[in-house]
């Protein structure tokens, strides 16, 4: 390319060869031509590099960059720095744009200067590209207390302007969980974000590219949390315990999830968000869960569940 590109794509990725390919096509099939590729390698073991070489022989908008294994927000942060466009976005090696996501959140951040990051809604898909589900977008303006109380905002779908990333910094290279949700608080705590109802991206959830480690879910979040109420506090003691309240009763669900044998630690984060405040849904929901799993005889609660899947099911 003769000229700076409008907006930086950067992709991490580690030992991703059977989605990476994938990955950098749907870029290159974007309906908007001003932009690079950066794709950041941290330190794959598997022929990653050959397929981007041979991506990049073809088109000169891909910047190929190995680094020993240092976790995706070193990776994400070396890309930012590598960027030479005033607008950027960031793809997971496994995961794909829709043809239009570059072209409309760059149309969008160009014609409303006040806003300094974009989203949108996404669709999920498994590991063999099957549907699995829409999650829509719909929090918009100064969103700060909204996204520190629940982000659901997911890393492929966002663009944000460079010089916001100048302000703010970018990931925190000491957090392996929920970097990213961090870095959208930051931006939601001095900039505008607006969400596109439309999804814009295929986000690929299959075992073993999640983390569900229910001890750094609680670590990370806590964290978070711990970061804006060490500072003078706008929002009050009840908006603070609630938060703190969420983090719990969300690691409990994660831990009643993927680590079914623990019940009695998820017991006990109910426990805990409970002390911080009992009246939140989400705590009603985990609540519900662990009253079930206690009364309901284990060799019956998969049929009860496949049961009341079908009650839920619309006709």
């Amino acid at each position: 390319m003769t000229e700076s590109p409008t907006v930086s794509v950067i992709i991490p990725t580690y030992n991703r060869y059977k989605f990476l390919g994938e990955a950098i096509q749907s870029v290159l099939d974007q309906t908007f031509a001003s932009y690079e590729i950066i794709v950041v390698d941290d330190g794959s073991s598997d022929d990653s590099r050959s397929l981007v070489k041979r991506f990049a022989e073809q088109s000169d908008r891909i910047h190929y960059h190995y680094q020993d294994n240092q976790g995706v927000s070193v990776a994400r942060n070396f890309g930012i720095s590598k960027a030479k466009g005033k607008y950027i976005a960031f793809l997971d090696s496994d995961d794909l744009f829709l043809s239009t996501k570059l072209e409309k959140q760059a149309k969008y951040l160009q014609e409303n200067p006040a806003v300094g990051m974009v989203y949108s809604s996404f669709i999920t898909i498994d590991e063999h590209s099957n549907y699995t589900a829409t999650h829509t977008a719909n929090a918009s303006g100064y969103i700060y207390r909204e996204l520190l109380y629940n982000c659901k905002i997911a890393t492929p779908t966002v663009m944000l302007k460079r010089y916001v990333l100048d302000k703010i910094g970018g990931f925190d290279t000491s957090m392996i969980l929920a970097e990213d949700i961090d870095l959208w608080i930051r931006v939601a705590e001095h900039f505008e974000i607006q969400a596109i109802t439309e999804p814009l991206i295929k986000v690929r959830e299959f075992p073993g590219n999640t983390f569900r480690d229910h001890k750094q879910i609680l670590y990370s979040f806590t964290r978070i949390a711990d970061k804006h109420f060490g500072k003078p506090n706008k929002f009050g003691t009840i908006f603070k315990r609630r938060v703190y309240a969420n983090v719990h009763y969300y690691a409990g669900s994660m831990c009643l999830s993927h680590s079914p044998d623990e019940m009695s630690q998820a017991y006990r984060y109910f426990l805990r968000g409970f002390r911080y405040f009992p009246f939140e849904l989400r705590g009603c929901m985990l609540a519900s869960r662990l009253i079930f799993r206690t009364l309901i005889p284990q060799s019956l609660q998969h049929i009860v569940r496949r049961y009341w899947r079908k009650l839920l099911q619309p006709d």
